[in-house]
């Protein structure tokens, strides 16, 4: 799981607000891992949200990576 998390802090994302940057990690991997892992109704609502207000931006194929190696993980 580290790999994980080391991965986000090394590929997060910058998001501009009015009251300064925030850095996040990648949307494809916080997709990957509410529907994988976390997996309530609630999670996979955020899911969807984001894939909806993202869709433009999002590399699918890396969505369904994501989930392969965090199913493999937590096999």
């Amino acid at each position: 799981m580290f790999i994980f998390f080391i991965y986000a802090l090394n590929n997060s994302i910058i998001v501009k607000l009015p009251e300064g940057n925030l850095k996040i990690s990648p949307l494809e991997l916080q997709i990957a891992f509410k529907q994988e892992v976390l997996k309530s109704p609630k999670d996979l609502e955020d899911a969807r949200h984001i894939v909806k207000i993202a869709e433009n931006y999002l590399d699918k194929n890396l969505i369904n990576r994501y989930r392969e190696l965090l199913r493999d993980f937590y096999k």
